[in-house]
This record gives structure tokens, C-alpha cells and sequence, in this order.
């Protein structure tokens, strides 16, 4: 299982990996065949914290996977750069301001789709062409 997050402030590569972080106890972590200049690991020595980059130097998103307990790692970044960071479980990650403006975001999506999926299921019955395949399988 992984979490993503994402800064809503600008942090550039260099700035995150210029040793500001040392002071914080975190540090890069260089995994040989993993570490590319797009994606690179931070630790704490316990936990770690991929951060992934753009090819303009940008920090596009971190990304913790499995048991890791990031906080400190995302704690120390977050007081270095004077910004906030978001999960995927917060609807500032996807530009949303409030929960209601992402709850009704994603009621409308949901609305959207099934109106879709009504309309192929009218257009399947009266025998004219539909986007319903074999094995088409859904599940509410």
C-alpha cells in the first residue's frame, strides 16, 4: 500500500537535496538501480519518503509505501519550505479547496457515469452500437 502527497508550495529538487534537511535528521537515501534523477529516496534511517521530480527540477509529489511512517520526513520538509503538504485523502490534492467542493466533484463524476452506462445499456437492448463488451462487468 502506498500514500502519495504533494506540497502546495513550489519546492525545487535542488533546494530539497542541498543538505537543509541534515538539520532534521533526514537525509537522501541512494538505492543503486532505483535512484534516477526523476525519483529519489529521503530517510530519517528508519523511514523513507520517495520524491519525484519533474524534468524542470520540480518536486512533483512524494510517495510512502508500505509500513513506512513518514510523518517526520514530511514534517521536516513542510518547516524547511514554509509550505503545507496534502494527501491523496485530502481534496486540496487534487485542487479542491473544501471537502464539499470534492464531494460534489466526485457525485457529479459518478452522476456522469451512470448516465453513460445507462444510455449504452439502452442502445445495447435496441441492437445499435454501445461501448458494452463481453465481459463488461459492473459493480456498484
Amino acid at each position: 500500500m502506498s500514500t502519495d502527497f504533494v506540497p502546495l508550495m513550489e519546492i525545487a529538487a535542488c533546494d530539497l537535496f542541498d543538505n537543509r534537511l541534515n538539520d532534521f535528521g533526514v537525509r537522501e537515501h541512494i538505492k543503486p538501480d532505483v535512484t534516477t534523477k526523476t525519483a529519489r529516496c529521503l530517510t530519517d534511517g528508519r523511514n523513507y519518503l520517495w520524491v519525484y521530480v519533474d524534468d524542470e527540477g520540480v518536486v512533483t509529489s512524494f510517495s510512502r509505501y508500505g509500513a513506512n511512517a513518514p510523518g517526520k520526513l514530511l514534517n521536516a520538509i513542510a518547516e524547511a519550505f514554509d509550505t503545507d503538504i496534502v494527501s491523496e485523502y485530502e481534496p486540496q490534492f487534487w485542487g479542491f479547496d473544501t471537502q464539499e467542493e470534492w464531494d460534489a466533484a466526485m457525485e457529479k463524476m459518478s452522476q456522469e457515469c451512470d448516465e453513460s452506462f445507462y444510455a449504452d445499456i439502452v442502445r445495447y437492448l435496441r441492437g445499435e452500437p454501445n461501448d458494452i463488451r463481453p465481459g463488461t462487468i459492473r459493480n456498484d
